[in-house]
């Protein structure tokens, strides 16, 4: 098991948030999101930075159509 730096760097947070996830299906003109769910490391480190879950959550609202549709050619 590797130690965690009593400081770490912005690099070592920002890589505890690899992975994370947002999908976007739109179907019959509805879109549905899913947002993957943080870990409790994830949430420590918001915690740390006084910052609220809420701010992850939001990212949702921020995205009103899929990027990608892999019906077009």
């Amino acid at each position: 098991m590797r130690a965690t730096p009593a400081r770490p760097t912005t690099e070592l947070m920002l890589k505890a948030f690899e992975g994370l996830t947002l999908t976007l299906v739109e179907q019959t003109g509805q879109l549905q999101r899913h947002l993957t769910s943080l870990s409790q490391v994830q949430q420590r480190i918001l915690d740390l930075l006084d910052l609220s879950s809420d701010v992850y959550l939001r990212v949702c609202q921020h995205f009103s159509k899929p990027v990608l549709n892999l019906s077009e050619p």
